[in-house]
């Protein structure tokens, strides 16, 4: 089984785009890695060279559960090191990355995470993504722990759907923690 899709993380990580011949264009910087910088128009493929639709775009590295198979405690313990909130992409940094995706195919966006709705007014991110056009799915996955708080906002901002991921119905597979 395959899945097509291009998965990128807009906290400092590395953004790569299969190049059909050496990179035509690469920038270093503020958050990322490297990027391969397609023309307008032109579709992406994935590394099998079929048309990528779908886009997950991961807006923080911090979760307050800690699943076993995602964040165990024996790596993500009370020391771990996240990435510094000064680091991550600005929204207006995200919403420029998924229009140039989007100006290439892409037509679904999934905001994840680590948690996505500990990223502080994750409505304006939404907002802006909602707004780019030829976009026609725009959803969010969440462990639902927070999403009473946020819903009503993120539906305004243009929000079509939310995955609630039941991961763990154990306590010793799921444990929350405290977010600084």
């Amino acid at each position: 089984m395959y899945v097509k899709k291009l998965s990128i993380q807009v906290f400092p990580c590395a953004v790569h785009l299969p190049s059909p011949s050496p990179s035509p264009c690469l920038k270093e910087g503020r958050g990322f890695n490297r990027v391969v910088c397609y023309h307008r128009g032109m579709i992406v493929p994935d590394q099998l060279n079929r048309r990528m639709h779908d886009l997950r775009v991961s807006v923080t590295d911090r979760c307050n559960f800690r699943c076993t198979y995602c964040m165990p405690k024996e790596i993500f313990g009370p020391n771990y090191q996240f990435v510094a909130r000064q680091d991550l992409l600005t929204y207006e940094e995200c919403a420029r990355l998924v229009g140039i995706f989007v100006d290439h195919g892409v037509r679904k966006v999934r905001i994840t995470g680590g948690e996505p709705l500990l990223r502080r007014d994750l409505h304006r991110l939404v907002s802006k993504l909602a707004a780019i056009g030829d976009l026609t799915d725009l959803t969010l996955t969440t462990n639902g722990l927070l999403l009473g708080q946020h819903a009503r906002d993120l539906k305004e901002a243009g929000l079509q759907r939310v995955t609630v991921s039941l991961d763990s119905g154990d306590d010793n597979d799921l444990w929350p923690k405290e977010i600084s």
